[in-house]
């Protein structure tokens, strides 16, 4: 994490989003949006319930979520 965001460090444990998506006879879709503390990129998990079938995409970010500042320019 970047040093501005350590008082936010409960935001990365978990997902900022969730939900689910009911698609009738196919099945349900839950999606979690996250960021990954480890890698700064964010996250898209989405599982389809009625396969098993687990998808996930990842992008990298250039700004903190939290307060907006760079993850790249940080200095002390």
């Amino acid at each position: 994490m970047c040093n501005f965001c350590e008082d936010h460090d409960q935001y990365y444990e978990g997902s900022l989003i969730a939900h689910c998506v009911k698609l009738g006879l196919v099945g349900d879709l839950y999606m979690w949006v996250l960021i990954e503390p480890d890698s700064k990129q964010l996250a898209l998990h989405i599982l389809n319930k009625g396969t098993t079938k687990q998808l996930e995409f990842r992008r990298g970010i250039n700004y903190c979520p939290m307060c907006g500042r760079s993850l790249f320019d940080v200095t002390d």
